[in-house]
């Protein structure tokens, strides 16, 4: 059930804050609920269905279609339902543009070298991450 709230949370653009304020539960509740770490109780459950305008019976046939699936696959071909958001030099589109036609390739035909991209894109993030932790440490010093 956890996974289908949060596929139609995700497909009605719904944030948990909002969610959880329009269920009267706290967002922490609904996030342990959204992990599968906490049971929803039926009056939970219709509240959620109410702020999206769902069906509560179409929900509970998903969900139990969903595990039916599950039960039948092997867990490793599992792919989790995620909310597609495409960016493009920070600017937000509302629909992902046309692929190369060969991703191993640069626009101009030179073959792109893989591996130093990948070692690229490890070096941003432990920059990244430094300057974070140099951040903190630096507020934390100074007492802020």
């Amino acid at each position: 059930m956890a996974q289908v709230m949060k596929s139609r949370m995700a497909f009605h653009d719904v944030t948990q804050g909002d969610m959880a304020a329009a269920m009267g539960i706290s967002q922490s509740q609904l996030s342990k609920i959204l992990r599968a770490e906490r049971t929803i109780d039926l009056e939970a459950f219709e509240a959620f269905c109410e702020a999206l305008e769902e069906s509560p019976s179409i929900l509970v046939k998903e969900a139990e279609s969903l595990t039916h699936k599950q039960r039948e696959r092997p867990s490793s071909s599992f792919i989790h339902a995620a909310k597609l958001i495409y960016v493009e030099n920070g600017e937000r589109l509302a629909s992902p543009k046309p692929a190369l036609a060969d991703a191993t390739t640069q626009p101009d035909g030179e073959d792109i070298d893989l591996d130093a991209w990948a070692n690229r894109i490890k070096a941003e993030d432990s920059i990244k991450k430094a300057v974070k932790n140099t951040r903190h440490a630096r507020c934390t010093t100074v007492g802020l």
